[in-house]
């Protein structure tokens, strides 16, 4: 279980399609928004450790390795065609970029 205001409910909706992307995501069996904005969300345990907490004592190989895997990971997710042209959330809303904590309303066109 994974809860808490800071949680989107939007977060399913990248695990899903991570999920259906064959990229080693937890499966999502149930989710719910909570009275505080934030959400429940009841998923698949995968063991292992978390990133944050052994990055710091992790060589630098080891840390070149998980990058190279998580741009895979990146690029696969990136690798989708939108059918309509238009850059948008995986729940197909707008975007929200998490390094500023902004939402963005407006979605981006863009054309080749």
């Amino acid at each position: 279980m994974k809860s808490g205001e800071d949680i989107k409910i939007e977060e399913i909706h990248a695990l899903r399609l991570a999920e259906r992307l064959q990229l080693p995501v937890p499966h999502v069996h149930e989710a719910q928004s909570t009275p505080d904005g934030g959400a429940r969300i009841r998923m698949d345990y995968i063991p292992g450790d978390n990133l944050k907490e052994v990055w710091p004592s992790m060589i630098p190989d080891q840390k070149h390795d998980i990058a190279v895997q998580l741009r895979g990971i990146i690029d696969k997710m990136r690798s989708l065609v939108s059918e309509s042209n238009v850059i948008r959330s995986c729940s197909g809303g707008g975007i929200r970029d998490l390094r500023s904590m902004v939402s963005l309303s407006v979605l981006i066109r863009y054309s080749f």
